[in-house]
C-alpha cells in the first residue's frame, strides 16, 4: 500500500469496525482448519484487529516525532546484534551494529500475521535500515543498513516474523516477497560417508537461557531413520584417474532427496494423514538391481568420474548386499519414480520435481494429494501444526558442507527473547528444526542461525 492512500484505507478500516458488532467479529486463532490466507481475509471483519491499524498510525506518529529517542534506545539496549566487522588488515571482529537514521523517509501499515495485528514498515533515510514496529509497541525486526525499495510497489503488505514480507500465490500458499541472497537451491545432491563416525555431524545449539520456549511441536517422538548409506543401490569409491582404488571413505549416492521424501511420506502414513501404504515394508534388490536404469551406466562400464569438489576420482560400485536384501518397498518406488524424471547417484534430484514425485508416489498407492513448493517458514511451519512432514531444501548449511540438501522436517521448537527499548519492547526469536537428515539413525536437531543460516526451499501437503 502507498502511503498516500493510506488514510483512504484507513476511513474503509473505521467503516468495516463501525459496520461489524463486535460479538460478531472472527476469531482468527479459532479457525483450524483454515488457511493463514483465509485468516487474513476474514480478519478485516474482526473490530479489534482493525482498530490496531488505527492504533498503527499513532505508533508512526510517535516514533516520527522522537525518532532521535527511538534509535538512541534501540542502540543502549541488547536488541541490536553484533556484526562481524572487517578492519583495514582483513581482521574480523564481532561489534554491535548501530542505527544512525536521522528521518523516516517511507512508511506504509502491515498485518503482522502470526500476531493478528497491524504494525508499521518504517524506511529509514538513505542506507540506514528499516524497522516493523506493531500496534502493540513491540519492535520485530530492526535492520541497521539497507532498505526494501522492492516492496513500496505492493499494495496491500504482510508481514511474517518467521519469514518477513510475505505474499499469497494463486494457491493461496504462502512465499517470501523477498527470496533469500544465496544462490537458488537446484540439485540435492549430499552424501553421507559410509565409514564415517557418527560425531560432529551438526552444529551446536546456541545458548537460549534467555530465550523462552513457548512452541515445542513434534509429530513422532519415535520414528526410524533410514541414512542415505542404507538406502543407496550403489557406493562411490575413492580412486586416482586410472580407476585404481586410493585411501579414503566411500560414500553414499547423491540420494538425500529420494531418502528425504520416503521419511516425509513415511510420516504422513504414520501420523493418518495418507492411508494405503506400508512403510515398514521392505523388498530386496540384490538382484532386481541388475535391470535398475542406471546400473549398465555405473557398474557394467564402471566410468571413472572426477570429483567435483576436490582434484580426485571416484567410481562406482553396488551397495553391500544385507543392504540391497532390506531396500525398503516405498523408498524403491519413490527412486524409480524419481529416476524417471531425472535423478542419478551421481548428480542427484532437482528440487523443482519433488513435489511432482510426492503427488506421483502417494497416487500410485490410491490417494491422491496435492504438494506445492514454497519459500516460506510459516508456511512450512503450518503443515506441522496439521501433522503434515514436510520436505525440507537446505542449501549453503556449514553442518553439510555447503552442499544442497533434502531433509525431512518433522516438527520444530521456538523460542522467544523479549527485551525492553525505551517505550517499546523488542522481540526475537530463535528455531530450532527435528529433521531425518539421511546421515543419523535418530531424529536430529539443527538450527539455522548456528550453522550459516542456509537457504530454506521447502514441500508441503496443502
Amino acid at each position: 500500500m502507498k502511503r498516500t492512500n493510506f488514510f483512504i484505507y484507513l476511513t474503509m478500516i473505521c467503516a468495516v469496525v463501525a459496520s461489524v458488532p463486535f460479538a460478531e467479529a472472527t476469531n482468527i486463532s479459532s479457525q483450524d482448519d483454515s488457511t493463514i490466507y483465509e485468516s487474513v481475509t476474514e480478519a478485516m471483519k474482526d473490530k479489534s484487529i482493525a482498530s490496531t491499524l488505527l492504533e498503527s498510525n499513532r505508533v508512526e506518529k510517535e516514533i516520527e516525532r522522537n525518532l532521535n529517542t527511538f534509535v538512541d534506545d534501540l542502540n543502549d539496549s541488547d536488541y541490536l546484534e553484533d556484526a562481524a566487522i572487517k578492519s583495514s588488515d582483513g581482521a574480523e571482529t564481532d561489534e554491535k551494529q548501530s542505527l544512525n537514521a536521522t528521518s523516516v523517509e517511507y512508511s506504509n501499515p502491515v498485518y503482522i500475521i502470526e500476531k493478528e495485528i497491524y504494525g508499521v514498515y518504517l524506511d529509514f533515510n538513505d542506507d540506514n535500515g528499516y524497522a516493523v514496529v506493531g500496534s502493540n509497541r513491540t519492535i520485530y525486526e530492526v535492520k541497521t543498513q539497507g532498505d526494501l525499495e522492492e516492496i513500496r510497489e505492493y499494495q496491500d503488505l504482510l508481514y511474517s516474523i518467521v519469514d518477513g514480507f510475505v505474499y499469497f500465490d494463486e494457491h493461496g500458499v504462502c512465499q517470501k516477497l523477498i527470496c533469500d541472497t544465496q544462490s537458488e537451491i537446484t540439485y540435492q545432491e549430499a552424501n553421507e560417508e559410509v565409514e564415517s563416525s557418527d560425531t560432529d555431524y551438526y552444529a551446536a545449539i546456541p545458548n537460549l537461557g534467555d530465550y523462552t520456549c513457548y512452541e515445542n511441536i513434534d509429530l513422532l517422538s519415535e520414528f526410524e531413520c533410514y541414512r542415505q548409506r542404507q538406502t543407496s543401490y550403489y557406493l562411490k569409491v575413492p580412486c586416482d584417474k586410472n580407476g585404481n582404488e586410493v585411501s579414503g571413505s566411500y560414500k553414499s549416492e547423491g540420494n538425500c532427496s529420494p531418502t528425504a521424501m520416503y521419511h516425509v511420506i513415511k510420516s504422513w502414513t504414520q501420523s493418518g494423514r495418507v492411508s494405503g501404504i506400508n512403510s515398514f515394508k521392505t523388498t530386496d534388490v540384490s538382484e532386481t538391481i541388475k535391470s535398475d536404469s542406471q546400473y549398465k551406466t555405473y557398474i557394467t562400464k564402471r566410468k571413472i568420474y572426477s570429483n567435483s569438489k576436490d582434484d580426485g576420482y571416484h567410481y562406482w560400485i553396488e551397495n553391500y548386499t544385507d543392504k540391497l536384501e532390506v531396500m525398503p518397498a516405498l523408498y524403491v518406488n519413490i527412486r524409480n519414480v524419481a529416476s524417471s524424471k531425472g535423478f542419478t547417484p551421481e548428480k542427484g534430484f532437482s528440487v523443482s520435481k519433488v513435489d511432482n514425485v510426492l503427488e506421483e508416489v502417494v497416487e500410485s498407492y490410491g490417494t491422491t494429494i496435492k504438494a506445492s513448493s514454497t519459500s516460506s517458514i510459516s508456511e512450512a511451519l503450518s503443515s506441522i501444526n496439521k501433522g503434515r512432514a514436510v520436505y525440507m531444501s537446505v542449501n549453503g548449511a556449514s553442518l553439510y558442507n555447503g552442499e544442497s540438501h533434502g531433509v525431512a522436517l518433522l516438527g520444530y521448537r521456538i523460542f522467544i527473547y523479549t527485551t525492553t527499548s525505551g517505550a517499546y519492547d523488542a522481540e526475537k526469536n530463535e528455531y530450532n528444526y527435528f529433521v531425518a537428515d539421511g546421515h543419523d539413525d535418530e531424529i536430529v536437531t539443527i538450527n539455522p542461525t548456528n550453522c550459516g543460516n542456509p537457504t530454506l526451499k521447502f514441500v508441503v501437503m496443502e
